[in-house]
């Protein structure tokens, strides 16, 4: 899978390539492996391994390999748009943002639109939202209904350009995890 910009945008070569694979001795782990440029070969951003296997699963970015529940702490199901969805917190070579399901007005008081809010957090004061990197859009069931299924899309704000690899990766991960929350009670 490769992540390019917009079709009106004046340079239109892909900026990250995204490959999943089997681990062939875990078959129910998958490893997603990103890239930045068009294919494998291009310079390499980091993968994570996450499966039902807490022992294999690992983040690396760039050199610096970790634990994904060191990296990656998911938070509790919110509500939104009549269904369940998880957030995430991602902490990683003292880059801190926040994952958050949230809701955009598609037809004000009509139609509205699932979206996750990327935020920049401050690492000694967590609560304290410092920046708005990002907005992911995920293509769903929601959307799938009003007959319209358009492609999952994420739109990076000037202050998230200086950290598009981690945000890439925690997106991954939070749409890996779990898209929606079969329950709060599962979690």
């Amino acid at each position: 899978m490769q992540l390019s910009p917009p079709a009106e945008a004046l340079d239109s070569r892909s900026l990250y390539h995204i490959s999943v694979h089997a681990n062939v001795f875990k078959p129910q782990s998958h490893i997603t492996v990103v890239h930045r440029g068009a294919s494998s070969a291009a310079p390499y951003v980091g993968e994570f391994e996450y499966g039902p296997y807490d022992r294999v699963n690992r983040i690396i970015v760039g050199t610096i390999a970790k634990r994904f529940s060191d990296v990656a702490q998911f938070t509790s199901p919110v509500r939104k748009a009549g269904q369940l969805w998880n957030g995430l917190k991602w902490r990683c070579n003292e880059v801190l943002i926040h994952w958050e399901p949230d809701t955009e007005d598609v037809v004000p008081g009509r139609s509205v639109r699932l979206c996750f809010k990327c935020t920049a957090r401050d690492l000694k004061f967590p609560s304290q939202v410092l920046a708005h990197y990002a907005t992911f859009y995920p293509s769903g069931i929601l959307s799938a209904r009003e007959g319209i299924t358009p492609m999952p899309s994420i739109v990076f704000e000037q202050p998230g350009l200086r950290v598009t690899d981690h945000i890439l990766l925690s997106v991954l991960v939070l749409q890996r995890y779990d898209y929606p929350c079969p329950s709060a009670s599962s979690h």
